[in-house]
């Protein structure tokens, strides 16, 4: 029978496959493109997608954790689509090696994080459940942008 961990892993695999997927063949004016002022381009999308998993989703696997290399100011930065693809692929790394090393003991345990209390569980269903709501987003931004292409 397959552990609450390992099922957990099977649907972050889910999870980061869709995104690969959604993303696939991006060009950089896509990354860019906003269907109105003010809305949120995918790039912005992706580089919050790789602060969810490259460092919330570890802290909620280990605790407060900030992944070696990552800047406080990550979101500010200026980041090429390679290098936004490289971190979703260390996020995927990252919660994929965390679960395989939790137990479902460790899954139900308390914890403190972001100013309330949850167990490791339920922050990590709640980041999953972010990744895929913006993978989302990301898919409904492409179909708009390539049908706006397609009225001209």
């Amino acid at each position: 029978m397959d552990t609450q961990a390992e099922l957990m892993k099977e649907h972050s695999e889910y999870i980061f496959q869709r995104i690969k997927g959604t993303i696939g063949n991006i060009s950089e004016d896509e990354l860019s493109w906003t269907p109105c002022r003010g809305a949120n381009n995918i790039k912005w999308i992706l580089i919050h997608m790789a602060r969810i998993g490259y460092v919330l989703a570890p802290q909620a696997l280990q605790g407060t954790v900030k992944p070696d290399g990552w800047d406080d100011d990550y979101q500010e930065q200026p980041h090429s689509l390679e290098e936004l693809l490289n971190d979703l692929d260390k996020a995927y790394a990252i919660i994929t090696k965390g679960l395989i090393e939790t137990t479902d003991a460790e899954l139900a345990s308390p914890l403190t994080l972001w100013g309330r209390e949850s167990d490791r569980k339920g922050l990590l269903f709640h980041l999953l459940a972010e990744l895929l709501h913006h993978n989302g987003q990301i898919a409904m931004l492409r179909g708009t942008y390539k049908r706006s292409r397609n009225s001209d």
